[in-house]
């Protein structure tokens, strides 16, 4: 039976994608060991007087906007306390905002340019499917049909699943409001949520807002599948070519490859069955 992820690729779906998050690794390739950000353009840097887990300093990098103003627009890790990285490895991670700017890459670029970076590889990317309904099916019908084991997951793994529950009118109820497959710690997981409602309950971002209306989603009820993949993650056998792939920023970069990688992770991660009894385990 075709798993229900295939109804983004097979059927007629209205949905948007865009990446939710990055987080890219590279060394400083100018003179000398320690980056130094590098004065010029729109940016503008702060040193925090902390640092990271894994990195002594870290920068926090704005940049100018039309009101006089500056917007947040990176974070900078640099100088590892570990002695097995180079002391010129540096991590850069994008703030959310940008990545849904039309002109992100060219921002992100120009920056890595000016301060002398160069980009290695992703040590992580969420990937988002943003839509109001599955072609076949209601998201939170998908949801409460796994939760009464009506549907089975293709996979074994841990999962959890999102609700609020309370008493409504006088009757006590569940909402469901998403699915997990995977952990934070994974190297790769998946997750259907109520994005709609996770704005209203979390704080509004309303650049996230203006995309869904540019591509006419209705607003008032929007899902979204997202897959969350670290760099352990980003490095598969295409089954038709039997080659390694390694997914990096150039792919990121582009639409039609963003979207491949995206329907490859889903349909790994988050594919079902109907279930039936005496079933085995489908792996």
């Amino acid at each position: 039976m075709v798993g229900f992820v295939l109804m983004l690729v097979r059927y007629s779906m209205l949905y948007v994608l865009s990446i939710d998050w990055l987080s890219v690794y590279g060394i400083y390739a100018g003179d000398g060991d320690v980056w130094e950000p590098v004065p010029g353009g729109d940016f503008s840097y702060k040193l925090e007087s902390f640092g990271t887990r894994s990195f002594s300093r870290f920068h926090r990098v704005r940049l100018a906007n039309n009101e006089g103003g500056f917007d947040e627009f990176a974070e900078v890790q640099s100088v590892p306390y570990s002695s097995i990285l180079p002391p010129y490895a540096i991590i850069v991670r994008f703030v959310n905002r940008f990545l849904y700017s039309p002109d992100f890459w060219k921002l992100a670029n120009d920056f890595c340019t000016l301060n002398q970076i160069d980009i290695r590889g992703i040590s992580r990317i969420d990937i988002a499917a943003d839509f109001n309904q599955f072609a076949t099916i209601d998201p939170r019908a998908l949801i409460e049909g796994f939760a009464a084991k009506k549907f089975r997951h293709i996979g074994r793994g841990v999962g959890s699943l999102g609700f609020n529950h309370g008493v409504v009118r006088g009757d006590y109820g569940v909402n469901y409001t998403g699915l997990t497959f995977g952990t934070h710690s994974s190297d790769a997981h998946c997750y259907l949520y109520d994005k709609t409602f996770e704005l209203l309950t979390q704080g509004d971002k309303p650049w996230i807002k203006e995309r869904w209306k540019r591509v006419g989603l209705d607003i008032r009820k929007v899902w979204r599948l997202e897959v969350s993949i670290k760099s352990g993650g980003l490095r598969f056998k295409d089954k038709a070519t039997k080659k390694t792939v390694e997914v990096g920023v150039e792919m990121a970069s582009e639409d039609d490859s963003l979207d491949k990688i995206y329907h490859t992770f889903v349909r790994k991660l988050f594919s079902f069955v109907v279930n039936r009894p005496n079933i085995k385990n489908i792996t």
